[in-house]
């Protein structure tokens, strides 16, 4: 199956991918225990990484929970990278796959019941707003919050929270990055100091949702898309 990946992050110590495939249906590849960066690479050397194509190889498809859209990988089988997509092409595909009417038409729920009420944990938000990036570490940093609105709606989890956390491989090296240039342990970064850093015109949100931790299912940012893109590499031993 060919799958176009939309989201590469971290999880705990481990890795979690997820993308379209060529109907445009939501796929996360997954396998039996955590997924490792071992498990992502391509031709030995390179890994899935967002913005491509591959050819996968699934032994089966494999909901858990709330995670409908979940496929085994066959780890006998290579990963083959088959396309990377133009901007063009990534921002058509963005706006076809966006749900802002989720949000707009749901302004008083939080996106955790929105998707679970339409049995799904993937869903592509935007052209959003990122309002503000608050970026921290204590030892080690911790995932970025990002808060977010469409159409001055705030996207939120459960208990009201709009300051999402933030997983994405390519956007926390960022944060990383950042922290070091300037000696900190903490940054807020307001959306014009954002877009200054990163020189978008728009930007588009992955939302993941986590399977059960303390009785809830997490939404999590799993992919920041900018148009134009960013750069930034990422110290794959340092996630």
């Amino acid at each position: 199956m060919n799958v176009t990946i939309l989201a590469v992050t971290k999880r705990y110590n481990s890795v979690c991918i997820a993308g379209v495939d060529e109907q445009r249906k939501w796929i996360r590849p997954v396998k039996v225990g955590e997924l490792s960066l071992e498990n992502i690479r391509v031709n030995g050397s390179n890994y899935v990484s967002v913005g491509n194509k591959y050819e996968f190889a699934f032994s089966g498809h494999s909901p858990l929970q709330c995670q409908t859209e979940n496929y085994t990988i066959d780890t006998r089988q290579d990963i083959v990278h088959r396309a990377t997509l133009t901007e063009t092409q990534k921002r058509d595909l963005f706006l076809s796959l966006s749900e802002n009417s989720l949000i707009t038409s749901n302004p008083n729920l939080d996106i955790t019941r929105i998707l679970k009420d339409r049995n799904k944990s993937l869903v592509l938000l935007g052209p959003v707003r990122i309002q503000r990036v608050y970026i921290y570490k204590n030892g080690n940093m911790k995932a970025p919050n990002i808060t977010f609105n469409i159409n001055s709606i705030n996207v939120k989890g459960p208990n009201n929270r709009t300051d999402l956390p933030c997983t994405d491989l390519k956007f926390r090296a960022f944060a990383k990055e950042l922290l070091r240039q300037r000696n900190a342990n903490s940054i807020t970064l307001e959306e014009n100091e954002l877009k200054n850093l990163l020189r978008y015109n728009q930007v588009f949100i992955v939302i993941g949702l986590t399977t059960l931790f303390r009785g809830e299912n997490w939404p999590m940012i799993i992919g920041v898309h900018t148009l134009p893109d960013y750069t930034q590499n990422i110290n794959y031993n340092d996630l």
